[in-house]
C-alpha cells in the first residue's frame, strides 16, 4: 500500500523552515490534478534575492492495491517534515503553520533566499514528508502514516557574471560555445567520463545524441535543438560531477 500511495503523489519543494509569515502564499484553488506546480523551479542567481511559489495537490480518494486487491484509500493529508540540499541562506514558509494540505485541497510554499557570491551550482533537493491515509479492507478500517522522501526539484544557481558555470570539483571544456551543429566535451581532470547529459534550463533532460570518443572526450549533436541556453552535466567513473552552460545558436 505504501508504494502505491507514494507513487500517486509527486511531492513538494524547498528548503530550511522560515518563520517569515509575510512570505506566506495563497493556495491556487483551481488546481484539481495531483502533482506539484510549476514543473521546475526558476533559476536563482548569485547575490540576487530569489522568490518562488510552489503549489501542490493530491486527490482525496486514491485507488491502491492492498494484499493483492484494489481498494479505495482516503488521503487525510500530506505534511512536509523537512528538506535538505538548498544553498545557505535559503528558506521556505508554507501557507499554514503545519506545512500540511488535506486531500482534495491545494497547499503551497514560498521559497526565498539570496545565494552568496561563489554559490553557483546545481542543488538537488530532497523533500521529507508524511502521508496520512485511511481505507477499508474486508470490512475493517485501515489507517496508515507513510514517512518517505522524494527529489522533486533541482535548483540552479547561476553565476552572477558569466555564461560558464562550473559546479563540483572537475575541470572540463565545452567547445564551440555557442554551438551550431556539434559540441565537444573535453575532460581536463585525472579521471574518466562516465556519462554526459544535456538539460534545458527548466530541468528537463534533452534527447540528444552523445558520442563517446575516448575516456576523456565526448560530442553532443546540437543541430536538432531549439536555440537557447542549456546545461551540460558530466559524471565521472570516480563518482564526481560538474556542469557548464551551453549556448545553442
Amino acid at each position: 500500500m505504501k508504494k502505491l500511495l507514494v507513487c500517486s503523489i509527486i511531492l513538494i519543494s524547498a528548503i530550511t523552515f522560515s518563520k517569515d509569515l509575510s512570505a506566506q502564499c495563497s493556495p491556487d484553488t483551481t488546481i484539481k490534478s495531483s502533482g506539484i506546480y510549476p514543473a521546475a523551479l526558476s533559476n536563482a542567481k548569485e547575490s540576487v534575492p530569489y522568490t518562488q511559489i510552489i503549489q501542490f495537490y493530491i486527490n482525496r480518494d486514491t485507488l491502491v492495491t492492498y494484499l493483492g486487491q484494489q481498494i479505495l484509500a482516503n488521503i487525510d493529508s500530506i505534511k512536509i517534515t523537512g528538506v535538505k540540499g538548498m544553498p545557505n541562506g535559503f528558506g521556505y514558509v508554507c501557507h499554514n503553520a503545519t506545512c500540511a494540505a488535506p486531500g482534495g485541497k491545494t497547499g503551497c510554499a514560498t521559497i526565498t533566499g539570496t545565494a552568496a557570491s561563489g554559490a553557483a551550482g546545481n542543488y538537488p533537493l530532497t523533500v521529507y514528508y508524511q502521508v496520512f491515509a485511511r481505507a477499508v479492507f474486508g470490512g475493517f478500517p485501515i489507517s496508515q502514516t507513510i514517512s518517505d522522501s522524494n527529489m522533486a526539484y533541482t535548483l540552479l544557481v547561476e553565476n552572477a557574471t558569466g555564461l560558464n558555470i562550473v559546479s563540483g570539483d572537475l575541470g572540463f571544456d565545452v567547445y564551440p560555445n555557442p554551438s551550431f551543429e556539434q559540441t565537444t566535451i573535453l575532460l581536463n581532470s585525472n579521471t574518466e567520463l562516465s556519462k554526459v547529459e544535456l538539460f534545458s534550463l527548466d530541468g528537463k533532460e534533452t534527447d540528444v545524441i552523445v558520442e563517446y570518443k575516448s575516456n576523456m572526450i565526448a560530442t553532443i549533436k546540437t543541430n536538432t535543438l531549439i536555440k537557447g541556453l542549456y546545461l551540460v552535466k558530466i559524471y565521472t567513473t570516480d563518482g564526481r560531477w560538474a556542469f557548464k552552460k551551453l549556448q545553442v545558436d
